[in-house]
């Protein structure tokens, strides 16, 4: 997983696709985007990295904590679903 501050309250992080093979035309590594605004919290094609599933929740639970602010599940196409619906049960 990787990590990368664009500005502040947009982050955008990585993480190894779990499905991924070599044949695959696609990398391995996708990306995913967290937005937070006066109003809410935006996940952008969300994916809990796998290789630091605790981690990573445990930071993003800290966030949403923080913020006090709802938090919206943006996908951007069907395969992009991911972990959206983990996340949602989590931050109903």
């Amino acid at each position: 997983m990787r990590l990368q501050k664009i500005r502040p309250g947009l982050w955008r992080w990585t993480a190894l696709h779990p499905e991924w093979t070599p044949e695959d035309e696609w990398g391995e590594e996708v990306g995913c985007l967290y937005q937070e605004t006066s109003d809410a919290i935006t996940l952008i094609d969300p994916l809990v990295p796998p290789e630091e599933p605790v981690r990573f929740l445990e930071a993003l639970d800290r966030d949403v904590h923080r913020a006090g602010r709802p938090v919206h599940i943006l996908i951007t196409i069907f395969w992009h679903a991911r972990s959206a619906g983990r996340l949602v049960d989590r931050y109903p």
